[in-house]
């Protein structure tokens, strides 16, 4: 995971979650459900979570 964007942005593909600005590769492999982006944490602390879903 980067902070920023990426050097070839037609290679991603990009989304919003939670307000904040993804890009996701777009030849990634993830499970037939697709994945979940969700915040966790709080105030300044806050993380990405990124999860397969099954």
């Amino acid at each position: 995971m980067l902070a920023g964007s990426p050097p070839e942005p037609r290679s991603f593909n990009k989304v919003t979650a939670g307000g904040i600005k993804i890009f996701i590769f777009k030849g990634v492999v993830a499970a037939p459900e697709g994945i979940n982006i969700s915040l966790s944490g709080f105030w300044i602390w806050k993380r990405l979570v990124v999860n397969e879903l099954s």
